[in-house]
């Protein structure tokens, strides 16, 4: 179901491309400007751009929830547990079960559109390389978090340039831990099959989202930080066959 297959030739691939750019300020463009005043405007064009981008390069979503979609008690931290594509994003904003916003490095922020919209939402932007930066970032989220907003977060950092786990970060589990978040292990199946790291030609195909059961606050403050990072990593690797 995900395996890699050919990519488009050179020309198909300049056009999709051309198409979803083009197609970027009639959607992206007023969602910025609604961005500030109402998040599910925003939210909502945001959606239907994703929607036709995902037309546009063939790819379907298929979401695996564990929690049968009930999410009643936030916040909650969606941690996801093997970034590996920048096409992620795509699937991320559709398959999302409530509405989110995102803890991400400043360079996802300039992205045009996609990372400046998530930002204008609500997200939270570090510099990963400053730690003092980045618990600042941390802090601020947590307490938005309090307030009820959930959020997403990469635990890796960054994207695997060979598809294979990287070493798993303590700041998901420092923003659990100050926000008392419940955590949604998130994994991405078929998305790096789709772009690899380095590549900008979108091969045709399935990307599957598969929430993993909660964490709950109580389990979080009964287990040490290496218990936690152990059961989400064993969690990726059951889920991506590593």
């Amino acid at each position: 179901m995900f395996k890699a297959c050919q990519a488009p030739g050179i020309l198909p691939s300049l056009m999709r491309w051309f198409i979803s750019v083009v197609s970027a300020p009639f959607y992206l463009g007023p969602a910025l400007f609604l961005a500030p005043f109402s998040y599910p405007a925003a939210m909502g064009l945001m959606k239907r751009w994703v929607s036709l981008q995902l037309h546009i390069f063939k790819i379907q979503v298929h979401v695996e929830d564990r929690n049968q979609g009930v999410y009643n008690n936030p916040p909650y931290l969606f941690v996801h547990l093997n970034q590996a594509s920048l096409i992620e994003v795509l699937p991320y904003v559709v398959a999302m079960p409530v509405p989110f916003r995102m803890f991400m490095n400043i360079g996802y922020v300039l992205l045009p559109f996609v990372g400046w919209l998530l930002w204008l939402l609500g997200g939270v932007a570090i510099f990963r390389q400053w730690r003092w930066q980045a618990l600042r970032g941390l802090k601020k989220t947590a307490r938005r978090m309090r307030r009820g907003m959930n959020f997403g977060i990469s635990i890796e950092g960054q994207r695997s340039r060979d598809g294979q786990l990287q070493r798993y970060k303590k700041g998901a589990l420092i923003l659990a831990r100050e926000a008392g978040a419940t955590l949604v292990p998130l994994v991405m199946r078929g998305a790096r099959e789709r772009l690899p790291f380095g590549e900008w030609r979108v091969r045709p195909g399935s990307v599957e989202a598969v929430f993993d059961q909660v964490i709950t606050p109580v389990e979080i403050a009964s287990l040490d930080n290496e218990t936690l990072l152990h059961r989400l990593k064993t969690i990726a690797e059951r889920e991506t066959h590593f």
